[in-house]
């Protein structure tokens, strides 16, 4: 008697149980990519920025804000399984600048003055350019307010609350010099004064100055 053949077939088994999440973190100047978890001992994960591009051993990292989320993909394989691919995101948000400011008190010139803004914590070796608007020239009583309107870093976004990115300045008076001419009178019955110069009145503008005290009579 001969056993007939016997023909069959072993299906691969489905994965279950893979796990890659999402990845958001505000920007630290190191590099962020996904990780994938849940998957059969033995198997092998590759990663890739493409779907049918899966060639990488590791998740690709990321540093800079984006407008869009970067997108990692990934293709798991393992002995009597079925391929697996997936993918996950990685957002990486702007840091909130914090801000110092310098050169907040002035002494009017006649030039336009606004103050510096900083910011205070940079990752190490990063710039960040700070506009300010709001720049004044004249005295004024009360302090003028300056406002930080953009950064030239993307990597790094203003505070929301308006008082975060405003500081206030003061512009004081500028002290002038007196010289004085015609100090000595002969008697005539008239009225007379001294006349005061002023000295270190910036160009184009106009100050007069008023002089009192004038006498008519000889002194002792």
């Amino acid at each position: 008697y001969t056993t007939p053949a016997v023909s069959f077939t072993v299906n691969p088994k489905t994965m279950t149980g893979i796990e890659a999440e999402a990845v958001q973190v505000v920007y630290d100047k190191t590099g962020h990519g996904i990780s994938v978890s849940g998957y059969p001992t033995g198997a092998t994960v590759t990663y890739g920025l493409t779907e049918d591009g899966c060639t990488l051993t590791s998740s690709p990292t990321f540093t800079d804000v984006s407008a869009e989320a970067y997108t990692v993909y990934y293709k798991i394989t393992a002995k009597g399984h079925n391929d697996y691919t997936g993918s996950a995101t990685v957002k990486i948000t702007p840091k909130v600048a914090e801000l110092s400011w310098s050169d907040t008190a002035f002494t009017y010139d006649g030039s336009m003055h606004t103050p510096t803004a900083a910011v205070s914590n940079l990752c190490t070796g990063d710039t960040c350019m700070v506009t300010v608007t709001g720049g004044q020239k004249d005295y004024s009583a009360s302090a003028y307010t300056a406002t930080a309107t953009a950064l030239d870093n993307p990597n790094y976004k203003l505070p929301d609350a308006e008082t975060a990115r405003q500081t206030e300045f003061t512009i004081g008076k500028k002290e002038l010099g007196v010289t004085w001419s015609n100090t000595e009178f002969t008697y005539d019955q008239t009225a007379h004064k001294p006349t005061a110069t002023l000295t270190g009145v910036v160009s184009g503008d106009v100050c007069n100055v008023t002089v009192t005290g004038e006498q008519t009579n000889a002194g002792t």
